[in-house]
């Protein structure tokens, strides 16, 4: 059965200006990696990275997930521009 995801969760972290943003590591392969996943078990396995973070740049992160979901392109090459309704 495929893998469907019905949940994102998202690492955010927020600076001294109340600024918030999403942290990313280098991944051993070069490719920046966005603390941003869909199951549990991913979620596991970057916890450490999120912590080491934290520790680093001095800013709290904190773990959120995302769980309703509204479709807003079944096909991203169906339209020039995003559908965001602006």
């Amino acid at each position: 059965m495929p893998f469907i995801i019905t949940e994102v969760y998202a690492f955010i972290a927020t600076g001294a200006d109340g600024e918030e943003g999403i942290p990313a590591f280098l991944a051993p392969n070069g490719t920046m990696m966005p603390l941003v996943c869909a199951d549990k078990a991913r979620v596991q396995s970057l916890w450490a990275v999120a912590q080491t973070l934290a520790r680093v740049s001095g800013k709290k992160i904190k773990l959120v997930r995302f769980h309703q979901m509204e479709l807003l392109s079944a096909d991203v090459l169906s339209s020039d521009k995003p559908p965001l309704g602006d």
